[in-house]
């Protein structure tokens, strides 16, 4: 269902999903209007990762933070996260 970008500055934010051909996968990307500009929150099941982007009112990108998760043979599924940040 959707619903116009207005959404954005409602508590829930802008929800927007789609899946991948076969309906297996699916990837989740809300955004949110907070502290004076756009924060766009992502799931990509497949690829087991996330995102966030912080935005200013004009889309422009403050922060891009990744977290993925990987397979690991010594510590099993560690996450990591990896921050970029522009001021």
């Amino acid at each position: 269902m959707y619903s116009p970008f207005a959404a954005a500055h409602d508590p829930t934010g802008h929800v927007v999903r789609w899946t991948t051909w076969d309906g297996e996968h699916v990837e989740t990307v809300t955004i949110r209007w907070e502290n004076e500009g756009f924060t766009v929150t992502g799931h990509v099941g497949r690829e087991r990762v996330e995102y966030v982007l912080r935005l200013s009112p004009t889309w422009q990108v403050r922060q891009f933070i990744l977290f993925a998760t990987w397979r690991s043979r010594t510590c099993g599924w560690p996450p990591t996260a990896m921050a970029v940040g522009a001021r």
